[in-house]
């Protein structure tokens, strides 16, 4: 009698299920899974296992941050999705009116935030890629970015943007020479939430912006219309 045996080539995670909504993680918790997703180090899938957390809703999050930087990519926004700090804050300025938006600048910043914005669980396993129905992200890769926004928001829904961190207020006065790079970036996030007075402050640093902070400030062009065009021609990025 011939018998056989049968090999599975699945990996551990592949066969993983896990059994807690992300409503039931803790804050920490949801924190490290976001820090984790949006960085070139860590093992998520590690993380996701330790923390029993649904695999299908880790699917969706990873769909989304995959579609949505292929989308960056693709527009020149960064140059490729290695998870460095322009990556990271365009990828924040495209969904920051929805919810995880927010919650990514509650995970990075989490000093600067008392509460966090929730997470609906059956949002993030909708957006698990699934053959048997349409992707919901499908036409984001050939969108623009004002396309871009108005799908991702009737997808994940759509929130006031957060204020700026409180720090920020702090560093407005002075010069940037004057600046921490700490400083520096609360200064930009300031900007990029609409605070006037940081993007006053940031036109007149004009000419000593470079590197990530000018990457930076080229994605805040592109949500603030009635700077673009000003801007644009200093910084010599294509409208």
């Amino acid at each position: 009698m011939v018998t056989r045996e049968f090999v599975s080539y699945a990996t551990d995670y592949e066969m993983y299920v896990g059994r807690k909504d992300w409503t039931d993680l803790s804050i920490a918790d949801q924190d490290r899974i976001i820090n984790c997703m949006t960085s070139a180090e860590g093992n998520i899938e590690a993380l996701v296992m330790s923390l029993d957390w649904k695999r299908r809703q880790e699917m969706g999050f990873g769909w989304l941050f995959v579609a949505c930087s292929s989308m960056l990519e693709r527009g020149g926004n960064i140059e490729a999705a290695d998870w460095g700090d322009a990556h990271r804050h365009n990828l924040w300025t495209l969904l920051s009116d929805t919810p995880v938006g927010h919650r990514l600048s509650e995970a990075w910043y989490p000093e600067e935030y008392k509460d966090r914005t929730p997470l609906d669980p059956k949002v993030l396993e909708w957006l698990a890629l699934d053959s048997r129905r349409e992707d919901p992200l499908a036409d984001l890769l050939h969108m623009d970015w004002s396309a871009a926004e108005t799908l991702l928001e009737r997808v994940l829904g759509r929130v006031e943007r957060p204020p700026a961190p409180t720090k920020a207020r702090d560093v407005i006065e002075k010069t940037w020479s004057e600046l921490s790079s700490a400083e520096r970036n609360l200064m930009v996030d300031a900007a990029s939430v609409g605070n006037e007075d940081a993007l006053t402050a940031l036109e007149r640093a004009l000419p000593a912006l470079s590197g990530i902070i000018r990457l930076r400030v080229q994605a805040i062009l592109w949500r603030r219309g009635t700077w673009r065009a000003r801007w644009a021609r200093k910084l010599a990025v294509p409208l």
